[in-house]
């Protein structure tokens, strides 16, 4: 929960990755040259999870379930 809570509006898709790690899963989509891209980070038994929305390579927003 502390490195999720250290991420901000408009920290870089990197920067996220050097705090959670690499994502679980990805989907990305380019629509009229802006690029979308959703992360998904979880625990091992998937009972905790954040799923963070970057636009353009940068946090647009963000979810958590279950951290602690």
């Amino acid at each position: 929960m502390d490195a999720y809570n250290k991420i901000t509006t408009s920290t870089s898709y990197d920067d996220v990755n050097k705090q959670l790690g690499e994502p679980n899963s990805i989907n990305e989509s380019v629509f009229s040259g802006t690029t979308t891209l959703i992360a998904v980070y979880m625990n091992k038994d998937m009972t905790q999870f954040a799923t963070i929305t970057f636009t353009n390579n940068a946090v647009s927003s963000k979810t958590e379930t279950n951290l602690k």
